[in-house]
């Protein structure tokens, strides 16, 4: 892992377990787009072992594990060659770890899916109701971290279990069906049985309009507009062979299509089925859904980050079809192959990326005198505890220090941006590191929400409200422009007057200033 916390995504989750602790709630309190899981389990691990951002990766970690650990025991069942399903595992490592976004709430989901997708298996290989219903409890926790892909997942692993009961023959349809709804409403009775108490208690406490604006009517309405990125940046690839990694890399957005077609063919031979059993030909039409489904939820922003699943899936998928090929037809075998190495390809410059990265952190290790060294990490200056074992940029420690000599622990301050008409992101971590509460539920900036007059009308009333003498305004992002809806200027500047208005810069930064508070609340 990077050692340095990140600014914004990773802050996020940060600021909303603190948010937790101090009693407040996700939607009501605070916004944000993720469902609350995440931040309770981070908020945990912070009231058992105390406020640091390095335990916090105690999720990623063990997501990854299970992710790796799952994809092994998956593809032993299926593909029956352990070698195969390490490999399966040690790409979805090297994808995992050049990702970033350590907190992002995609990787728990990922690992509770391949749960899911394990006890499915296991359930139609033993017939063992049991597993259908642990499943469904699975699905019921990815729910809670990320809907859309509990949704997809939900709808591969039905699609899985009403294929086998259809394939299995010398049986009535009537019986069949019957066995399809009995195994269908157990999964989704248990669904239903974990995650409707959870939502219930959310209910009873959050507004249905908070919740409404923040998980559905933000993600439907505007996060495609103000987000959207192309699928191929062909500026980037037209710019010459130095560019070459970057067109092989990026087209690991296609994969999912290419690997669902060599699986579909192998489906489609009379004697590829033959040697397997049911309820494996029900595992690979599984595995096909969610390698077709779960990138669905990366398109509007097709980086690796949004679109890690692929590689998971992928990299699982291929590994078991390989471990069949040779009872593959020939022209069958050939798309087999050929996919593999295409995937194999894209893999090549991720594995470098993730070996300089380890080769970096590992010399953190070793070599105590090397400036940035863990030695030096893990004892931080006064005031910057939170941090230990982690990195921040220096300008940013800087900040920090200034804020917490120029204000009091209960004292808040608003970290915003050059200009609130056209956002990009913003500096969620000063908030973390400085032990101060953002002023108001909108601290987290996005195109489309916060460039918008009622909401901006409502910060500047917060600010007000709780007597806020301190703004920084970060202009990093204010170049920044996306080919999409948030490069343009909304029009609504009434928060950016309110600030040039009552408050005057202090102190400077590169790229940062400070300003205080000169006009009466």
């Amino acid at each position: 892992m990077d050692p340095t916390v990140g600014q914004y995504d990773e802050s996020i989750e940060l600021d909303g377990a603190l948010q937790i602790l101090h009693g407040h709630l996700p939607y009501r309190d605070f916004y944000t787009l993720y469902g609350p899981a995440q931040y309770y389990v981070v908020a945990a691990i912070f009231r058992i072992f105390g406020v640091y951002a390095g335990l916090s990766r105690a999720v990623y970690l063990a997501s990854a594990l299970v992710i790796l650990l799952g994809a092994i025991k998956v593809q032993s069942l299926l593909g029956g060659c352990r070698p195969l399903g390490l490999c399966a595992a040690g790409v979805s490592l090297v994808w995992i770890s050049v990702a970033g976004m350590y907190l992002y709430p995609i990787y728990p989901s990922l690992a509770l899916i391949v749960l899911a997708a394990l006890c499915a298996i296991r359930h139609w290989q033993s017939g063992l109701k049991r597993w259908i219903c642990i499943a469904g409890a699975l699905i019921a926790g990815v729910i809670l971290f990320r809907h859309d892909l509990a949704m997809y997942a939900f709808l591969s692993l039905l699609v899985g279990e009403v294929f086998h009961h259809l394939q299995v023959d010398g049986r009535p349809f009537r019986n069949r069906c019957k066995d399809i709804l009995g195994d269908l409403s157990l999964f989704a009775g248990c669904t239903l049985a974990v995650a409707l108490p959870a939502v219930a208690l959310l209910l009873a406490h959050v507004p249905v309009s908070d919740i409404r604006y923040d998980l559905f009517y933000y993600p439907s309405h505007l996060y495609h507009a103000t987000r959207n990125i192309p699928w191929f940046d062909f500026d980037k690839i037209a710019r010459g062979m130095a560019r070459a990694r970057y067109a092989v890399t990026q087209s690991i957005v296609l994969m999912p299509i290419a690997a669902a077609v060599a699986a579909f063919a192998c489906l489609l031979q009379r004697e590829w089925r033959s040697r397997q059993e049911h309820w494996q030909v029900s595992s690979y039409v599984m595995l096909i859904c969610l390698v077709l489904t779960l990138p669905i939820s990366g398109v509007v922003r097709p980086d690796i980050i949004h679109l890690v699943s692929i590689p998971i899936c992928d990299s699982l998928l291929l590994a078991c079809l390989m471990g069949t090929l040779h009872f593959s037809g020939r022209y069958t075998r050939a798309l087999i192959v050929g996919t593999t190495i295409w995937f194999g390809l894209t893999t090549v410059v991720p594995t470098w990326r993730a070996g300089r990265d380890s080769r970096n952190t590992i010399s953190l290790v070793l070599q105590p005198g090397k400036a940035g060294s863990f030695a030096s990490l893990c004892h931080p200056p006064a005031g910057l505890e939170r941090i230990t074992c982690m990195r921040i940029d220096p300008v940013e420690e800087e900040e920090v220090e200034y804020i917490q000599q120029h204000t009091g622990p209960d004292e808040m301050f608003y970290s915003g941006v050059g200009r609130h008409d056209k956002l990009g992101v913003n500096d969620l971590l000063l908030y973390f590191v400085s032990k101060r509460d953002p002023p108001t539920k909108w601290y987290d900036l996005n195109p489309g929400v916060q460039t918008t007059y009622p909401i901006q009308k409502q910060m500047i009333e917060d600010l007000d409200r709780q007597h806020v003498n301190y703004v920084i305004r970060n202009l990093t992002w204010d170049n920044d422009s996306e080919p999409n809806q948030s490069r343009f200027s909304s029009g609504i500047t009434i928060l950016d007057q309110y600030i040039d208005s009552n408050y005057k810069t202090v102190a400077t930064f590169p790229q940062v200033l400070i300003l205080r508070r000169i006009t009466p609340f």
